[in-house]
């Protein structure tokens, strides 16, 4: 668990090195046997009120009462419903939707079958909690089928500094909270490159299409990184050309070049990818930054590389004596 405030990458069964620990569950929080629950927490900020993680449960049903907080979900696996103080059904969610919950709502969670999720949970220690929330449509799934026409174009690319030509964005915001400081949506934009900058803001993210390249302040993007070392580096993604005159247009070279330790630099890798990419259905290539392709053959090179020279994170060598 961190409160670091840096690009996290969600796994659906926790960190390798820690997995996901097994909850003490509180009898006065269900209406069942107590479920077994296991958690792992990539994110926790008490002062704002904010966690991030993945949650398992066994079947259960939580007791009536208002909902702990705003809260946004992806179903992993599993699928699940919410009922109103008599039990009746208000709606159910499937494996692979994405939920919001508004806070306070009067529901009780039901499941029949095991579940996992990611979740974002949002509950301002300074806020007040909202009277007079309904439970009809407090919790509802978002609709994956809104089309461009239906999205907002937007006039400002904020929070991004644009280098080169301006994209197009839109949006679409399914929920806001009643504290108007979470909000729950859609985005799109046409490809574009942004200045380093803070974020300004908390956000989780489900890649619905397209792929995006982080690199971070260190200055290497977020598959390129190696537990416990400084990496710089740098992503490389160019049209190849054409012999009968200008580039192709859907044919690229892409590269990660990097070193490590940055202080003390000791191995430097270049890793080049000729034509990669995938096509969709409709024909655009996807899947050839040198971010997305070479940065990971890069990590899994240098991690090798640590181990069989034995580089120390700061970038001093060990030496073993053998036993005489």
């Amino acid at each position: 668990m961190s409160n670091e405030k840096r690009v996290v990458r969600l796994e659906r069964n926790g960190p390798a090195d820690t997995g996901m620990p097994e909850m003490t569950c509180n009898p006065e929080d269900f209406a069942s046997d107590l479920p077994t629950q296991t958690l792992h927490v990539y994110y926790d900020d008490e002062d704002l009120g904010m966690n991030v993680g993945v949650w398992t449960t066994s079947p259960m049903q939580e007791a009536f009462g208002p909902y702990p907080g705003d809260e946004f979900i992806l179903l992993l696996e599993g699928g699940f419903k919410m009922v109103d103080g008599d039990n009746n059904v208000l709606d159910t969610y499937e494996e692979g939707e994405c939920v919001y919950f508004r806070n306070a709502a009067p529901v009780s969670w039901v499941q029949e079958e095991p579940l996992r999720k990611f979740y974002i949970t949002y509950l301002n220690p300074n806020r007040e909690v909202p009277n007079g929330v309904l439970a009809e449509g407090a919790v509802k799934a978002v609709d994956p089928s809104i089309t461009p026409e239906q999205m907002t174009v937007l006039e400002a690319t904020d929070p991004f500094i644009i280098h080169g030509d301006k994209p197009t964005q839109r949006d679409y915001i399914y929920f806001t909270n009643d504290t108007e400081d979470m909000f729950v949506g859609m985005w799109d934009s046409t490809p574009f490159e942004s200045e380093m900058a803070p974020f300004p803001c908390h956000e989780f993210v489900q890649l619905l299409e397209g792929e995006i390249v982080i690199t971070e302040e260190d200055g290497t993007g977020d598959k390129a990184r190696v537990e416990g070392y400084s990496v710089g580096g740098k992503t490389g993604t160019a049209q190849k050309i054409n012999p009968e005159g200008g580039y192709f247009q859907k044919n690229f070279t892409s590269s990660f070049v990097g070193f490590l330790p940055v202080e003390n630099p000791e191995i430097a890798i270049i890793v080049v990818a000729d034509d990669p990419g995938t096509f969709t259905e409709n024909g655009r290539k996807i899947g050839y930054y040198g971010g997305t392709v070479c940065a990971p053959a890069f990590k899994e090179i240098a991690e090798f590389a640590v181990r069989y020279l034995r580089i120390a994170p700061d970038g001093n060598r060990i030496y073993v004596a053998r036993p005489e």
